[in-house]
């Protein structure tokens, strides 16, 4: 379906904690440059959608670095595939946008490294550092994690102690426990 027809659709007193946007469907460049000058965002912090299980305190401490270094880009590496982010400043897309104007860009970071006089990147300790995958692109992963939800939240039996190590399935019953209670008490 039509991401604007969806938004139009939606009655105005919709109970969503967030405002939506649509426009630019073939570039996520003009999109995100667009959002942020929409709402007068700078820093921009992107966690895209395939990584639902992001962890906060990177972010923060991705954050942190990006005040202190004050890059035009920053982001998180090495990092648990699924758990990164990145920080733009509204300048740097801007930049970005200018440069790639008539161009549908999907791969941000390239357009943006590409004009970025300044890029940090923030080591992730050694906690996040692990060789598995936590994003959501393929049927597989789905199912993945859709067994640690089930074992996170419903506690139910699953090997997935032998293939994940314990701080990481720490992470996500803390992360989605979380993530589900606050959710589920708005309503």
């Amino acid at each position: 379906a039509d991401l604007n027809n969806i938004v139009n659709a939606l009655p105005s007193e919709a109970p969503l904690p967030i405002q939506l946007i649509s426009g630019f469907p073939e570039s996520p460049l003009h999109r995100m440059t667009y959002a942020a000058r929409n709402f007068g965002v700078d820093p921009i912090i992107r966690i895209t959608h395939d990584k639902p299980l992001f962890c906060p305190l990177i972010i923060i401490k991705l954050l942190a670095s990006f005040k202190k270094e004050k890059p035009d880009y920053a982001f998180t590496k090495p990092a648990t595939q699924g758990m990164g982010a990145e920080i733009f400043s509204l300048s740097i897309l801007e930049k970005a946008y200018s440069k790639y104007y008539n161009d549908n860009i999907e791969f941000i970071p390239g357009a943006v490294e590409s004009v970025a006089n300044k890029i940090f990147e923030y080591t992730c300790p050694p906690i996040y550092q692990e060789k598995i995958r936590l994003m959501l692109d393929y049927p597989q992963d789905y199912e993945l994690l859709s067994r640690l939800y089930s074992y996170a939240i419903l506690n139910k039996i699953s090997p997935l102690d032998e293939k994940f190590p314990r701080h990481i399935i720490h992470i996500l019953k803390t992360k989605l426990k979380s993530w589900l209670y606050s959710n589920i008490s708005r309503y």
